[in-house]
């Protein structure tokens, strides 16, 4: 099938004449912005275009300064005078005078404030108002240009660039990631999304890099746990390794599993750049609920507890031990930590061990 030519060239005169009215809406739009910008910057608007309100915002641009000027004088006068007053040069009178021009310089000022910032406010709307409507009709060729080159493609290559992008055999996918499942098989008949039909799932593409871990935590645990907590991931199915994860989500409400509560935790691994966690895996949780490093610590076993104290024996000479009171802090359930009572490299018994 060859075009019609006459169409073709129809469709060029088109794109031709779109083509020269969004130079003009252009130019226009460019025109307009650059006084609306100033309008908002405030610079000097009545070399722009000339309009009734232009002008009013220059007269009261004029009348604020002179204001401005006045109360600036006014002010000076106010400061020398209350010197001369504090040390008795001028008389009482004279002073009071001029708090009272202080006064009337200042609310004069005031009043021409409100009115240029009146005026301002009034020209800011005409501009931008104008601005709104030149930037319509700016989109407005835009959209008439790419319609008219459409149209002109479409008769001379029986296609347009819009229905390539969005051909009804071509499936994109939302994310970057991989494909976990195909449910549906080729000559299956597929329904797309709608108010009336979920539509059909054809694949199932899940961005690997970002995994979740998913279990549940008992009633009796689940107060000690909170938001932004960290997690120590281990996998049955990859041996001597661990995963950092931190809790994102604790479910509100509990569910009845096993006979007991438990309730849902969402928690995200934090996965290194070499590696590749497959979905479905399962994996147990240790919740940290306290850390401690660096510190000082001694084997449990070499504890003596004694009226809710706790005592280690120490070398007193001779072959001697003696008891010392100390202070013990969080424990492995081996290894205790020791807050005082002891310091680094000193000895102690070891309990059940001989002396």
């Amino acid at each position: 099938l060859v075009p019609n030519l006459v169409r073709v060239n129809e469709a060029g005169a088109r794109v031709k004449k779109a083509t020269i009215a969004l130079e003009d809406a252009d130019k226009t739009f460019e025109r307009v912005k650059r006084r609306y910008e100033a309008s908002i910057k405030g610079g000097n608007l009545l070399t722009q275009k000339k309009s009734p309100n232009l002008i009013k915002l220059h007269l009261a641009e004029k009348d604020l300064n002179q204001a401005k000027l006045s109360l600036q004088d006014a002010q000076n006068t106010y400061d020398r005078d209350k010197e001369l007053i504090a040390k008795k040069i001028i008389p009482e009178s004279s002073f009071q005078n001029t708090i009272l021009l202080l006064s009337i310089a200042r609310e004069e000022y005031d009043k021409t404030e409100t009115y240029y910032q009146m005026v301002r406010a009034e020209t800011v709307d005409e501009t931008e108002e104008e601005y709104q409507k030149a930037e319509i009709e700016h989109k407005q060729a835009l959209e008439e240009l790419a319609a008219a080159q459409n149209n002109l493609q479409l008769i001379q290559e029986g296609i347009t660039p819009g229905t390539r992008d969005k051909s009804n055999t071509l499936i994109r996918a939302t994310i970057d990631g991989s494909v976990l499942e195909v449910p549906v098989k080729e000559g299956s008949l597929v329904v797309e999304t709608s108010t009336q039909s979920s539509g059909t799932t054809i694949a199932v593409v899940a961005d690997m890099t970002d995994m979740i871990f998913e279990g549940n935590v008992d009633e009796t645990e689940v107060g000690k746990l909170h938001r932004d907590m960290p997690l120590i991931l281990t996998i049955g199915a990859i041996e001597n390794r661990s995963f950092e994860a931190r809790i994102e989500h604790i479910a509100p409400k509990g569910k009845q599993i096993s006979g007991t509560i438990q309730f849902g935790l969402r928690a995200k691994v934090a996965l290194e750049a070499n590696s590749f966690i497959r979905s479905g895996y399962s994996a147990t949780a240790d919740i940290v609920l306290e850390k401690r490093e660096n510190v000082l610590a001694v084997n449990e076993g070499n504890l003596i507890f004694k009226k809710n104290a706790v005592f280690v024996e120490v070398p007193a000479g001779s072959g001697q031990f003696k008891k010392r009171k100390i202070e013990t802090g969080l424990s492995d359930g081996i290894h205790i930590e020791v807050l005082s009572g002891l310091a680094p490299g000193e000895h102690i018994k070891v309990q059940g061990g001989g002396k």
